[in-house]
């Protein structure tokens, strides 16, 4: 490994797509993790994020520096005259219930929002209502919703974020593309993926609005310095088909991207569940990266098969499922796992060896290593090894990775 090469280097020449003395090794980890690590429900994410990943001996890629993860939960957002929000919290057993009521001049609006622990460290959130019911609910979202500003939001999270990561790696926080936005902020997922047939000027309408809304706010994390967005694109997986991402999800997703772009952010686009059947139009997105290539039970991704398939994006990440594999596996089946990863990715530049999705809180801390420790000792590039050795012209002769 090139000693002089640091974490930072190494992920932004894969997401550019450029082969650097190693491939980055960094597991995704969540608030739940790092919490369980540290022992502390109450533990400030931002800094021990950074600094866990550092005692793992990975490179960071930091993405628990979000201002807002569910929006009209966490805070109201933005206010105007015309968009006066009030949030009340309940709660209900071990659950809580948020709801929120917005009052505009054309008439009320409402959500409610469910969170339920599922460990000390973590709870699952839930929109038992939505937003937008009927039309009148998006006349009156697209007539009064203000735009996200700087004053409607604490960015200091980035900063913080930007300031513990340094040189060991990138700040990515978790952000949404345009149909999750709108499934899970606005609209039911059963009825948004009819809403197309049944009405397709009222589908429009959503997704224009979605669009604009959430690029308000991804905007503002862009201008905090942010250096990629982890942008979740699940919610129109392969089980969509096709034909509908085509029509109907490519369009917003690819114009959003392009925006990321233009302020020089990049896009780390993550399906942790089916996807091959989209491979094909996934490179006309214009995304940077895309993770998380899961493999069944969780996916339906054949890395055998399907590599080609994803030629032209220039990044990819995971391949390793966190949840069957990586939390009851052994440290031995772990490292031949990885090498056998890597063995696959050998002709590629762009990799960034990582899991499917974040670490379950139950993943022994020798397998997390075991991962870490494989991809150092596989994952060394092998033109560095050809300079080193073999001299120019093996270099060109063996390409990717090198195992030994």
């Amino acid at each position: 490994m090139n000693a002089n090469e640091h974490g930072r280097e190494r992920i932004l020449k894969a997401l550019r797509g450029e082969a650097g003395a190693s491939i980055p090794v960094s597991p995704i980890l969540f608030s739940n993790y790092v919490r369980k690590y540290f022992n502390d429900p109450e533990a400030d994410i931002v800094e021990k994020t950074a600094e866990l990943y550092v005692l793992l001996g990975a490179d960071t890629i930091h993405r628990n520096c979000f201002p807002l993860l569910y929006f009209f939960v966490d805070a109201p957002g933005p206010v105007s005259a015309d968009w006066q929000v009030a949030i009340t919290t309940e709660r209900q057993g071990e659950k809580t219930v948020w709801t929120t009521r917005i009052r505009t001049p054309g008439g009320d609006l409402g959500l409610v929002c469910d969170a339920c622990p599922l460990s000390p460290y973590e709870q699952a959130y839930a929109y038992r209502e939505v937003l937008i019911k009927e039309s009148r609910d998006l006349e009156l979202v697209v007539q009064y919703e203000p735009r996200w500003t700087a004053a409607d939001l604490d960015l200091s999270p980035i900063q913080r974020a930007k300031q513990a990561v340094g040189t060991n790696g990138i700040v990515a926080p978790w952000a949404q593309g345009v149909f999750n936005f709108a499934a899970l902020f606005y609209r039911n997922y059963e009825e948004l993926l009819m809403d197309p047939f049944v009405d397709a000027g009222f589908y429009a309408a959503l997704m224009e609005h979605a669009l604009e809304q959430n690029w308000s706010y991804l905007e503002l994390l862009l201008d905090a310095g942010v250096d990629a967005l982890a942008y979740g694109g699940n919610m129109a997986g392969g089980q969509v088909g096709p034909e509908f991402f085509a029509r109907y999800v490519l369009p917003y997703e690819r114009e959003l991207i392009r925006r990321i772009h233009g302020k020089g952010g990049r896009v780390i686009y993550h399906n942790c569940g089916k996807a091959s059947a989209l491979f094909d139009l996934y490179k006309e997105t214009g995304m940077d990266c895309f993770e998380s290539l899961a493999q069944p039970p969780e996916g339906d991704t054949d890395l055998r098969h399907d590599l080609p398939r994803l030629d032209g994006i220039p990044c990819l990440a995971g391949g390793i499922d966190q949840k069957s594999f990586l939390a009851t596996a052994t440290p031995e089946e772990i490292r031949q796992a990885v090498q056998e990863l890597l063995s696959l990715m050998k002709s590629r530049n762009g990799y960034i060896l990582s899991t499917v999705d974040y670490l379950a809180e139950e993943t022994p801390l020798e397998n997390i290593r075991a991962f870490v420790e494989a991809g150092r000792a596989y994952g060394v590039c092998s033109h560095e090894l050809a300079t080193r050795n073999q001299g120019e012209n093996a270099r060109s002769d063996r390409g990717g990775l090198a195992h030994a």
